[in-house]
């Protein structure tokens, strides 16, 4: 340790490397400095981001006779360790561990741990969604670097890039909480007056959570079908879309509609809503549900 005079730096610095496999932990949860968060799975996002940036925020480490300890940054040591196993197998540098020491009784050590995972503080929805777009702007539309950076995956930053395209009042409703960044997506694709009836709706009726929510926010427009197919049921309809005796059921049109459909299944990937322009075609796939369903509904089975 020294004095730091760089830059105009004051006061001595105790910063030290350690390599993330030779710092220890606490796995013994009657031990008074247990912190369950050991027993959380590697974190995808810190890995890859200490892959590519290294560690940013150093952790905190205590000393126990001649083993040095975590204290704060158990997730950050945790995915060091996988990213230096990959590192290793692509040949390029592992990396290291910034520490800084504290010293304490266990109440003040355990104190700190908590502290620093408590009074941490995430940027809310729409700050970060607009820290993402900049970033994604800077990298010429490259979702995957603001991912890295962001610790999560490229279907996260697109949710949350998809915020910014929300009415205000949707904005609102996932900054305080109401409602998911997914959800606001969904909502993203209504238009910005739909979007508030939708949302409107969705708070009224409570379906702002879950399976419930991601119905809800397609709006009005969706029908029954609008599920999403398996592989299996899809291949059946597709094969049933293009099969010739079709023509015998049903007219000209609507065949050349089928083998269009039968494209569309493909390549979007079995969203069968598209169908419900064509109700000729969906009574004719699934006659004994259009007595009772009233639309043929073409759901998934499988």
């Amino acid at each position: 340790m020294g004095k730091k005079h760089s830059h105009g730096s004051v006061g001595r610095g105790d910063t030290l490397s350690y390599r993330p496999e030779d710092l220890k932990v606490i796995t013994d949860e009657k031990h008074p400095l247990y912190d369950k968060r050991v027993t959380l799975p590697v974190n995808e996002g810190y890995v890859l981001s200490i892959m590519e940036h290294g560690i940013l925020q150093p952790l905190v480490i205590y000393r126990d006779g001649a083993d040095v300890y975590v204290n704060s940054g158990l997730q950050r040591r945790k995915a060091a360790i996988e990213a230096n196993k990959r590192l290793k197998k692509q040949g390029l540098p592992e990396v290291t561990c910034p520490c800084v020491w504290k010293r304490g009784d266990e109440k003040k050590l355990y104190a700190i741990a908590v502290t620093t995972n408590e009074l941490r503080q995430s940027d809310p929805p729409l700050l970060r969604a607009q820290k993402m777009q900049h970033m994604v702007d800077l990298y010429g539309g490259d979702v995957d670097h603001a991912a890295v950076a962001f610790g999560c995956t490229a279907a996260t930053v697109r949710n949350h890039l998809a915020l910014l395209e929300c009415a205000p009042a949707v904005q609102k409703a996932v900054e305080t909480g109401k409602v998911a960044a997914s959800i606001a997506k969904k909502l993203s694709k209504l238009a910005r007056t739909d979007q508030v009836k939708t949302l409107d709706k969705m708070i009224a009726t409570g379906a702002t959570k879950g399976a419930a929510a991601q119905h809800a926010s397609k709006g009005d427009a969706a029908k029954p079908f609008q599920k999403v197919m398996s592989t299996r049921e899809r291949t059946r309809v597709a094969k049933i879309l293009r099969d010739k005796s079709m023509a015998q059921h049903t007219n000209k049109a609507n065949s050349d509609a089928a083998e269009a459909m039968a494209a569309m299944l493909d390549f979007v990937g079995g969203d069968a809503k598209a169908l419900d322009a064509y109700p000729a075609i969906v009574r004719w796939l699934r006659p004994d549900e259009d007595a009772h369903a009233g639309n043929g509904s073409v759901e998934a089975q499988a």
